[in-house]
């Protein structure tokens, strides 16, 4: 990618920078088939956010992610883990809610409530709440995991096809990075500052700062400028 034309302030280019970090992720997560919401970039590009040339680049990776996206839909396994997901996490959003809402009835007037509150009301309630709310962090996790691992063996019976589609984004994100790289670059920042969460590392432009651990399942990198890679290679 090339810098667009028009001058941008200083807060504006850091702002995109720390957007397209988290653009590199999206698209990365989808070559390990991690098929992740990106609703969020589209609404960013509609409010104005990003250059014309990174538009144009979204346009065809966007493509890219509804193929990969669409591939293994049609079956139920699939079908059937996306709407237990979908219902923990509105179980989680809706259930702690509705007890935080009984929490403060009970607080200013416990006698309002249909039944009888027993000792320890709002203890329990507290347990609760934030034991669901952990759930719904682990649980659409492991099916996200589980919807990864079986679209890895989807993918597999013909590598050839699906292989492609990887590929193409592997170089989209390489482009983006390498962006990155040369804006922080230009504005004199410090790349130790800007955090990429990758779960594949074979990228250029990019320090290795942490590795994936038993409840962090993708590494941690930074961007690495020109300038220090050329004075690696020297050495």
């Amino acid at each position: 990618m090339t810098k667009d034309k028009k001058p941008k302030n200083t807060a504006i280019i850091t702002d995109e920078v720390s957007s397209l970090i988290n653009v590199i992720s999206l698209l990365d997560s989808y070559r390990i088939n991690r098929c992740e919401d990106f609703r969020w970039v589209d609404n960013s590009i509609k409010k104005g956010k990003f250059g014309q040339k990174f538009r144009r680049v979204w346009k065809d990776a966007r493509k890219i992610l509804c193929k990969i996206a669409r591939m293994p839909s049609s079956s139920r396994y699939i079908v059937r883990l996306m709407k237990i997901r979908e219902f923990i996490l509105f179980f989680g959003f809706a259930f702690p809610t509705t007890f935080m809402a009984l929490s403060l009835i009970y607080a200013v007037s416990p006698s309002s409530l249909p039944w009888q509150p027993f000792p320890g009301f709002l203890s329990f309630i507290a347990i609760l709440a934030f034991a669901i709310m952990l759930l719904t962090i682990i649980i659409p996790r492991y099916i996200d995991r589980k919807i990864a691992i079986f679209m890895e063996k989807f993918y597999q019976k013909d590598p050839a096809k699906y292989g492609n589609l990887h590929a193409q984004l592997k170089f989209i994100v390489q482009d983006l990075i390498f962006h990155v790289c040369r804006s922080i670059e230009c504005l004199n920042h410090d790349p130790t500052k800007f955090r990429i969460k990758l779960y594949n590392i074979d990228y250029g432009g990019i320090r290795l700062l942490k590795k994936p651990s038993r409840v962090r399942k993708f590494y941690i990198a930074t961007p690495e400028l020109r300038k220090n890679r050329e004075r690696e290679s020297t050495n």
